[in-house]
């Protein structure tokens, strides 16, 4: 599954990759409180991946302005950016927990891989 281009482009490289030796969309559940509200919810991030190395990631896909902290008083981009980093805490602590690596690819950084 893939909600943009820049995760189409993902799957595209999941699926070319030797190294990749395991993929899956949404196929992960990590609970999150969202910090505004202090409401309990669940997050499933875009992908997992699997190397052949046994590195195991846990890979989310954005645009880069929802990655920064708002410059303005735009109360979308603040909500956004609030709901993403009360995800992003609880899966980089759930990722620490269980050795995996926790990525957020942008149109800026997806193609570095």
């Amino acid at each position: 599954i893939f909600r943009s281009s820049w995760g189409k482009k993902f799957v595209y490289w999941c699926e070319n990759n030797p190294n990749v030796k395991y993929w899956g969309s949404e196929c992960i559940s990590i609970p999150y409180i969202l910090a505004t509200d202090k409401s309990h919810h669940i997050y499933y991030p875009d992908y997992v991946v699997e190397m052949t190395n046994g590195e195991k990631w846990v890979v989310e896909i954005k645009p880069y302005s929802q990655t920064q902290r708002p410059m303005n008083g735009n109360s979308w981009l603040w909500d956004a950016y609030s709901r993403n980093m009360s995800k992003w805490v609880a899966t980089k602590k759930f990722c620490d927990d269980r050795g995996l690596k926790f990525k957020i690819l942008t149109e800026r950084t997806i193609d570095m891989l």
